[in-house]
Formats: C-alpha cells, structure tokens, sequence
C-alpha cells in the first residue's frame, strides 16, 4: 500500500480500491494528500475525477455520501449500516493471469444483520463467487477435475486475505440462488455468498487480553474467527451440542436476502 494511504480511513482506501480494479489501474501508482479534508466524500472525488492516473479511464458509480458518511462511524444507526460486498468472475482464458476477476460493489445502506449491529458493519464483506462445478466452468479449470475445487476451497479458507489496510477471513457460506423464470416456485443455483470478517487491520485496534469489553467496544479491535465464533455461541457452553446449531446461530446472526 502507497504510504500515502496508510493513514487514511479504511473507507477511503475501499473506494480507491474498487476504482483502480475497475479502471485497471495499480494503487502504487495513487499518490494521495495527506489532509484531512480528503477523507470527505465530495473532496475525495474531486481528487479522483481530477487525477492525470485516471483521465481517459472508465470510473464505476460512486458509492453515496450517505454510506460514506455512515461507514466513516462502522457501527451504524439503528437498524440500517453500511453492506460492503464484491464479487468473484472466472477470468477469459486469454487473459490467464489469475483464475477470477475480483471487483468491489459500491458501499450501499440497508438494513444490517445482528453481528453487524453488535461489531460494526464494516467488519463483514459479501463475496458472490460462481459454481465451481457445471458446464461453465472455463476448459483449463475443468481439466483439474476436483483438484480445482479443492485449490479454491482452500485458498479462499486458509488465507488471510489482504483488502484495503485490512485482513479478512471467511467464516460463512450460503447458496446464493436465482428464481426459475418458469416455475418462480424454484430455484436455480447460481453460486455461493461468502462472508468474510475482518481480523485485523486498519482502524481495528491490537487486542489486549486483560482489557473488559461490551459489545461495540470488541467490534473495534482485533478479533480471531476462533473468537467470532465464540461471540456468536459460547464454545464452552455448547460443546456437547451438534455442529448444526453452529450453523443456525450464524444463520441468524447474517439474516439477510439471498434470493435474486
């Protein structure tokens, strides 16, 4: 990350992010103000619109003031908070530099889930990721068979991955399904939601062991899935119980729609 950006708030550096993967520009190349009046939303995109690096450039929409502002606080109001999600498209096979494209939707305002209400909802990120399996899977990914599912699945859950000054790992996953047009009765698979939280990272203080928190007061430092989980069902309390009721009490803690 550009020295830059490493003092700006972790909103300001989503938004940039999701410009430069639209636009196909590094963030190296970004050299931003250091002043606190970039962090506001219509003086950041002044610099954008203004800057040599993107002339002649595609921009994306522009994620609202509204969801800006409201990012800039994490936790929200009420029962409406900021929805940061993205997706994962599998790369042509001439452009074979990497198997998926990766892009970043605008910050949008809706009505946020419990864990959001209780760590702040720029604590969680949506990844829609296609099928790894079917007859779209590109040829190169085909002929690996299992294996390929094996690389994603493993990827995505072991790493920790780096967005924005922030460590995200996944800890939930549900199918992600579209009506059938001639039955909407049924439902077509079209991929998984993933979401993923972040552990550490910017604007997320170093965690201290001794220190007693209530609820908001954790959603503002470090915190490992291990713990998240635990957050959610207390380990100690639930060990004889199946790992069913894991998936329950996450389901409940993410309510969200999922039909599109």
């Amino acid at each position: 990350m550009p020295p830059s950006l490493r003092a700006a708030p972790w909103i300001l550096i989503y938004e940039l992010t999701r410009i430069c993967l639209h636009s196909g520009v590094s963030i190296a190349e970004i050299k931003l103000p250091i002043a606190p009046k970039f962090y506001e939303w219509d003086a950041f995109w002044g610099f954008v619109k203004d800057n040599i690096t993107f002339k002649d450039k595609s921009l994306p929409e522009r994620s609202s003031k509204e969801a800006w502002e409201s990012g800039l606080g994490g936790i929200g109001k009420g029962f409406t908070g900021i929805v940061l999600s993205g997706s994962l498209q599998f790369n042509d096979a001439a452009a074979a530099e990497a198997p998926f494209k990766f892009r970043l939707h605008p910050i949008k305002l809706d009505l946020t889930h419990r864990l959001g209400r209780g760590l702040g909802c720029d604590r969680f990120l949506e990844i829609e990721i296609p099928l790894l399996t079917g007859y779209d899977l590109p040829k190169e990914f085909a002929r690996l068979g299992k294996r390929y599912v094996e690389i994603v699945v493993d990827w995505l859950v072991d790493s920790t991955h780096d967005l924005f000054g922030r460590g995200w790992k996944p800890f939930f996953t549900e199918k992600l399904k579209k009506k059938k047009e001639r039955d909407p009765t049924r439902f077509t698979e079209i991929g998984n939601r993933v979401c993923f939280f972040a552990v550490r990272g910017n604007g997320i203080a170093a965690f201290k062991e001794e220190r007693a928190f209530n609820d908001r007061e954790r959603g503002r430092y470090e915190m490992s899935i291990d713990n998240l989980l635990n957050f959610i069902r207390p380990t100690r309390n639930n060990k004889d119980q199946s790992f069913l009721k894991l998936f329950s009490r996450i389901t409940l803690g993410m309510i969200c729609q999922i039909i599109v």
